[in-house]
């Protein structure tokens, strides 16, 4: 995990609550990043609805890409500004 990482706009591919994760895209691209519940949790969030966009930070884990960091749209817009 690097900190320092920029933000990267994505899209909700799916999110269901009640499994406790999902999958998102990163624009442009189409592979699939896991993202779980305590994820969404540890960044002050509760629900991720498909097709929202988002912004993220990725790292590699033990099957394939997963988000570490999450923010909404208007957080990591205004943060850029």
């Amino acid at each position: 995990i690097d900190p320092k990482q920029a933000l990267q706009p994505a899209r909700v591919k799916w999110f269901d609550r009640g499994k406790g994760f999902g999958f998102v895209n990163i624009f442009g691209q189409a592979e699939d990043i896991f993202i779980h519940m305590e994820v969404l949790q540890a960044c002050g969030l509760s629900e991720l609805l498909p097709g929202e966009a988002i912004c993220i930070k990725t790292a590699d884990g033990p099957r394939g890409r997963m988000v570490w960091n999450v923010q909404v749209w208007d957080h990591a817009v205004t943060q850029q500004v």
